[in-house]
């Protein structure tokens, strides 16, 4: 039988997410960074020959530990927006472009990002921190198609009768065919990332309205409503 939280039983659950957020803040990062080092070390073991089963098993563990560090810092994420004090204010999207440029470089280093920006260059009223963190979770949801690969970023903005709309296309350098969609089944809009970037807009008033993957490009949309509506 389906019941309904009592008060009591949300109250419970959010003190134990206050208790559990220094683990996944600081001490089990900690230890993963410890096994991606030490999966890196197995790795890079001149025992262990590119054909054998043992670098296959390491492998696997490494994109295990890859996949519990996404978890951790989704956790991570969502924990500080339980406490955030939205800031609103006005902001231009031509520097704001440029602000998101060097946080993919500090966040997503392994990738090489060309970001530009075009249309409506009005200022709009956001949290522009919020904004930033939202495009770089997309991004780094994307991104992993071609981690090694030029990626170019161009974000365009649109006054609309509601409000300002942010249109991101995502393409990737030249192969000679084109990279494969992700393996795995998940819904691009199951993904941590995307699920995070919505939080992270929604605190604010503002709207994930679309990601979307294909073999040649991607693409995303995001709506910023007018001043007056989000306060």
């Amino acid at each position: 039988m389906l019941r309904m939280p009592l008060e009591k039983d949300t109250d419970r659950a959010d003190r134990l997410l206050r208790k559990m957020h220094p683990v996944f803040s600081h001490d089990l990062p900690n230890q993963l960074v410890a096994i991606q080092g030490l999966l890196q070390l197995l790795e890079e073991e001149e025992t262990l020959p590119p054909s054998s089963e043992g670098r296959e098993y390491v492998g696997r563990l490494q994109r295990v530990a890859e996949k519990a560090a996404s978890m951790v810092h989704f956790l991570k994420e969502l924990g500080r927006l339980g406490g955030y004090q939205q800031r609103l204010e006005e902001v231009s999207l031509m520097s704001l472009m440029r602000e998101i440029k060097v946080d993919l470089q500090q966040q997503i280093p392994d990738a090489r990002f060309d970001c530009q920006f075009i249309g409506d260059v009005r200022p709009i009223r956001v949290d522009a921190k919020l904004l930033r963190l939202a495009v770089v979770e997309v991004m780094r949801c994307l991104a992993e198609r071609g981690p090694a690969r030029p990626c170019g970023l161009r974000l365009t903005g649109r006054q609309t009768g509601l409000g300002q709309e942010l249109a991101g296309e995502v393409t990737w350098g030249e192969l000679p065919t084109a990279a494969p969609l992700r393996a795995d089944s998940e819904p691009i809009h199951k993904r941590l990332e995307v699920v995070l970037a919505q939080e992270l807009l929604t605190v604010w008033g503002a709207q994930l309205v679309e990601v979307r993957e294909a073999s040649q490009r991607s693409e995303f949309i995001m709506f910023v409503p007018q001043a007056s509506a989000h306060g």
